[in-house]
This record gives structure tokens, C-alpha cells and sequence, in this order.
């Protein structure tokens, strides 16, 4: 006897063997129950996820000899036909290999006649999306005006695809990707029932690859069986899925932390050499760096591994959300080249050489950090040198930030006999922790979190620049034409925002002061020499007046509004 394959021979059969889809197995069988049948039903989703497999059990739900239940007896002549696929009155069409408009037209021609056994004529037409226009226009016809022994049953996978008119007369049941856990769970039970020993890495490795799909993961662990004789272990799923194990995923991480860049390119060699999949090694690396800012951010990894949680302690949020970025960016470019191997090298140099790709969340980190040990209170010294720690910060192009260690002076001894000392060092103090310079590097930063809290400051802050710092405060300079964005910065509101953002980005609190630009073109002396002394432009006034028909309001002095 031919071997049936698992995702054949557990295919469910009833309502109740629907993997995670109760919301609309549970609706179909209340629908049956009560008689409420539609002459069209559409289901999407995924694939794997019991699209046609719910479709039949609708088919014999309405044809069981039993008559129309929730409950198909699976015993019958009825549902036994159709679960061969050899039921008169349940007809499956591929729409991917009939696709055309004379294929549904046959079937219009065909669809008015009655059932020759069963209660229904029942339709199953999968990869409904992949039809012509003008057969969905035909299919429309018969949706319109369905014959009353005629059922419609819409499977597929893009239902973006299907045009709103067809979508509009059908019910649609939305199939979802089936958790983990859940499958984990399924396919334990089906591996107890084969006898197929397997452990508990193995399945989640299976189970992760089949990405939501219970055939996929069923096809596999088929698959696996037949390669290792009903003995599957972890060695073999990663062998012959082309799946990176959990341990070099591990050893890829701890390159990448100790910036070991030879490492990793010969290890891509190695990939490379040995055939293996770039794509789904990156694939499988995205996962892997997923996992752990899951388990540092408090989330819920995708694999419950104790190992993962220890492994995320030794990387940054930020850094593997860089490492993310890199790695989906070069998977997309992966797609219009052929030479993988070299992308991926260029990835993993991207990653361990950020210095010129440094993100915004690295920059505040930093910058944070820095603030937090300037700000340290050990460092108002006591006794004969005071050491305190400068921040070195470059343009965010990306160059490194590193803290470096001046030493005053042996002569100079810190020591406050009086309060008026004790200021004056707060005062340098003060002066060394922000300074002009320092506040230009970071206000783009600065921007980027006022565009954040509120935007239309960010719109006026655009019109200015910070031009020095003094006596606590921060001067920023605007146009001589941004007299209007000077005034609503100015506004308590809004000025509260700004000082707050940077108080928060700096570390330190500075008061805003805001003053319009002096022209620098034009000394005053020659602008007053350039204004008229006499009433402004006379022929002007009066050719305005004569052919636009206008009139004089008010009267005022050009040479003040000038100024």
C-alpha cells in the first residue's frame, strides 16, 4: 500500500480538528444549526492554515445523509465521497490553472442544473485572486443571482486581489496564522500516534521554519521521519532544512559583540563553500537577534529559551535593533543580486564597524551615558587633584565618542575655604559641562525629539539656530523674517516644551532667550541714508490708487516700517 502523506492522512474532518480557527469554525457550525446558510462564502489567509479543509467540511455538513448538521457522521457514502474528492455534487476548480473566462462560463452553463445525490451543488474554487477580469466578471453574474441549490465557496491566499463587487456578496472568514503553540502541541500528538521520536528542539525548529503554516510543518516533519527513520534529531531538521542552529546563531552573536570581523567572514566562507542558503541564514539571524530584544525588552520570545535570556544581557537594545535594520536592508538588496555572499560581508562589516552608521538611539545613549558620570558628584573633588572626565563630541557622520581624562595641573590644589570659591568652581564647572559647541552638536537631536512631542514647534524651530550660551541661559537667533515664529516660541507653552527637551537631551537645565538677527550686509548708518525723508514713493501711491481703484486707509511712515 502507497504511503499517504501526514498532512493528507491528518487532515481534519470535523469542525472540532480545526487548528486555532475557532472563530470561524464555531460560526459556520451555529450557521448550520440554525439553517442560516449563504449562498457564498470567501475565505482568506495563509497558506496551510485549513482554507479548503474547512471548505469540505462544509461540503459534507450540507450533503451528510444524516441530513444538514454541525456534525458530519465522516460515515456515510456522502462524506466519505467527498473526502476522496469523488462527490458528484462538490466540484474543487483550481482558479490558477482555470483561470479564464471560458472556464467559467462552462460552469455558469453547468450551475443552474440541480444536484444529481446530494442537497447542494457545492462550488470550492481555490486561488480565487488568480482570475482574469473578465472571469470575475462572469463569476459576479452567478453571485448575483445564484441558483437557490447552489453554494459558492471562495478560497485565497491575496484577497487584495479580489475585486470589491465579489468580495461585497460573499461571507468572509479571515483564517489566521496558527500560534506556535498550538502547532507545537498538534504535532506532538501526531509524532505520538507515527511513533516518530523526535525532541523538543527538533519540533521547535520544524515548527518555527513552517512559519504559521500546519502543512508546511506537517510536510516536514514527513520529511524528516523518512531521513532518519522515524528517529528525527536536531543535527538532521538543520541538515535538511538548511536551518542555522541555535549554536551558531550564538557563536555568530558573540562575533559580532567582540566585533570580530575576521570571524565572521570566514565563517560566511565556510556557508558558502558548504552550499548552504544566504537568504535563510539571515532570515534565521533576524529571528535570532528578534528573540533577544524580545527577552531584554521584556517580551515574549518566540523560542522560550533560558539561554536566550543570558545571551540578551550581553547586547543593547539599540544595537540589536541596528543589527535588524542592517540585516533586513541586505536581505531586500539580496533580491536584484546574485553575488549573496559579498552582501553579506558587507552586512556583518556595517554591523561591527558602526562608526559611520551610527543610529539615533546610539547617539542618546551615549550621549546619556556621558552625562550621567559628568554629572557624578565624585567628581566636585576634595584634596590635591581633581580629575574630571571631558566628552569628545563628533558630528553624528558617525565618528566614535570616547571620554578622555584631564588632569589639572600638580600646582593646582582644589580646595573651597570660602562660599565665593565654592561658586566660582561651580561656575567652571558649569562652563566646561555646556558650552556653545556642545549644544550645536546636539540640536539636531534636540529637533528630532521636539518633532516628536509637538510638531509645530519643530516647524518653528526650524527658522533659528542656537547661537552661545551665557549666564544659564541658551540664545537662539532667528531671521529678521521669522518675527512671527520668535513670538510663538516665546510663548510659555511652547517655550516650556523646548526647554524641557533640552534639559532632557543635555543634561542640564538652560533657559531660553530669543532675539531676532541684526542685518550684517547693511550697516544702519547707510540704511537710514537709503530711506527717503519725504513722504515714500508718491507716483507709486497714486498710480496704485488710479488703476486698481483703490483708496488710502491710514498713513504711516515707510521709513519707520522699513526699519
Amino acid at each position: 500500500m502507497s504511503h499517504l502523506t501526514l498532512y493528507r492522512k491528518w487532515r481534519p474532518q470535523n469542525f472540532a480538528e480545526v487548528v486555532s480557527q475557532v472563530h470561524i469554525t464555531q460560526t459556520l457550525a451555529h450557521a448550520l444549526e440554525e439553517s442560516f446558510i449563504s449562498h457564498a462564502y470567501l475565505f482568506a489567509g495563509p497558506r496551510g492554515t485549513g482554507k479548503t479543509s474547512v471548505a469540505r467540511i462544509l461540503a459534507k455538513a450540507l450533503n451528510c445523509e444524516k441530513g444538514i448538521t454541525s456534525e458530519p457522521c465522516n460515515s456515510c457514502s456522502f462524506c466519505n465521497e467527498i473526502t476522496e474528492g469523488s462527490f458528484i455534487d462538490v466540484l474543487e476548480i483550481d482558479a490558477a490553472s482555470n483561470r479564464g473566462i471560458d472556464e467559467i462560463r462552462s460552469l455558469r452553463e453547468k450551475v443552474y442544473f440541480a444536484p444529481t445525490r446530494g442537497r447542494y451543488k457545492v462550488y470550492i474554487i481555490d486561488e480565487v485572486h488568480m482570475l482574469t477580469q473578465e472571469a470575475f466578471n462572469a463569476l459576479l453574474k452567478m453571485l448575483e443571482e445564484p441558483p437557490p441549490h447552489s453554494i459558492f465557496i471562495l478560497a485565497t491566499t491575496e484577497i487584495h486581489k479580489v475585486i470589491p463587487t465579489i468580495i461585497s456578496r460573499c461571507q468572509c472568514f479571515d483564517f489566521r496564522r496558527i500560534p506556535f503553540k498550538d502547532m507545537v502541541n498538534h504535532l506532538e500528538r501526531i509524532c505520538q500516534l507515527e511513533g516518530i521520536e523526535i525532541d523538543e528542539p527538533s519540533l521547535y525548529m520544524v515548527v518555527k521554519h513552517s512559519q504559521g503554516s500546519l502543512r508546511d510543518a506537517l510536510v516536514f516533519l514527513d520529511q524528516l521521519a523518512s531521513y532518519g527513520k522515524r528517529k528525527i534529531s536536531l543535527n538532521e531538521v538543520t541538515s535538511l532544512l538548511g536551518i542555522a542552529s541555535s549554536e551558531l546563531l550564538a557563536q555568530v552573536g558573540e562575533m559580532i559583540r567582540e566585533r570580530d570581523i575576521t570571524s565572521l567572514l570566514s565563517m560566511v566562507k565556510r556557508l558558502h563553500e558548504e552550499g548552504k542558503d544566504l537568504k535563510r541564514f539571515i532570515k534565521d539571524l533576524i529571528e535570532y537577534f528578534h528573540n533577544l530584544f524580545l527577552a531584554l525588552e521584556g517580551g515574549e520570545p518566540l523560542l522560550e529559551d533560558s539561554q536566550i535570556t543570558q545571551e540578551a544581557q550581553k547586547f543593547k537594545s539599540f544595537e540589536l535593533i541596528y543589527f535588524i535594520e542592517v540585516l533586513t536592508d541586505t536581505l531586500g538588496e539580496m533580491k536584484y543580486s546574485e553575488d549573496l555572499k559579498l552582501l553579506l560581508e558587507m552586512a556583518f562589516v556595517k554591523i561591527t564597524k558602526p562608526e559611520g552608521n551610527i543610529s539615533l538611539e546610539g547617539i542618546l545613549y551615549r550621549l546619556g551615558e556621558v552625562e550621567k558620570v559628568l554629572k557624578d558628584s565624585k567628581f566636585i573633588a576634595s584634596g590635591k587633584t581633581e580629575e574630571i572626565l571631558e566628552m569628545e563630541t563628533q558630528k553624528v557622520s558617525g565618528e566614535k565618542r570616547e571620554l578622555k581624562k584631564i588632569s589639572e595641573k600638580e600646582s593646582e590644589v582644589v580646595s573651597f575655604e570660602t562660599p565665593n570659591e565654592l561658586e566660582e568652581h561651580k561656575e567652571r564647572k558649569e562652563k566646561f559641562l555646556v558650552d556653545i559647541g556642545k549644544v550645536k552638536r546636539i540640536w539636531e537631536v534636540v529637533l528630532e525629539k521636539v518633532k516628536e512631542k509637538k510638531i509645530a514647534v519643530y516647524a518653528l524651530l526650524l527658522e533659528c539656530q542656537p547661537v552661545r550660551v551665557e549666564d544659564g541661559k541658551l540664545f537662539l537667533e532667528f531671521n529678521r523674517q521669522a518675527q512671527f515664529h520668535k513670538n510663538e516660541v516665546e510663548k510659555p507653552t511652547n517655550l516650556s516644551v523646548v526647554e524641557k527637551i533640552v534639559e532632557e537631551v543635555l543634561g542640564f537645565p538652560l533657559a531660553i532667550e530669543c532675539f531676532i538677527k541684526e542685518r550684517e550686509d547693511i550697516p544702519k548708518v547707510e540704511l537710514e541714508k537709503e530711506l527717503p525723508q519725504e513722504a515714500p514713493l508718491p507716483n507709486l501711491v497714486k498710480l496704485v490708487i488710479e488703476d486698481f481703484e483703490a483708496e488710502i486707509v491710514d498713513e504711516g511712515d515707510l521709513r519707520e516700517d522699513m526699519r
